[in-house]
């Protein structure tokens, strides 16, 4: 599992031209803890294609979070998931 700072860089690079506060990226890394680098890009992939379709030129954290939410709780359901 990746780190907080290697999330962190993750996501920074993935939502560098659609969410631009540090802060929010901070808090989204943390949202995101305990989850593979592919399922956050997965995740983070799914909130750009959805900002997209909707002729959004930022991706809202919100929006980000939520599909980060649900990957956890995807994973807490899975065998050999953690809580």
């Amino acid at each position: 599992m990746p780190s907080a700072q290697e999330i962190q860089a993750l996501l920074h690079l993935r939502l560098a031209n659609y969410l631009k506060s540090t802060k929010a990226i901070a808090d989204l890394a943390q949202e995101a803890l305990g989850l593979s680098h592919a399922e956050i890009a997965r995740a983070v992939g799914d909130a750009v294609k959805e900002a997209v379709m909707h002729d959004q030129e930022s991706v809202p954290a919100e929006a980000v979070k939520s599909l980060l939410q649900q990957r956890q709780a995807v994973r807490r359901r899975t065998p050999g998931g953690k809580e």
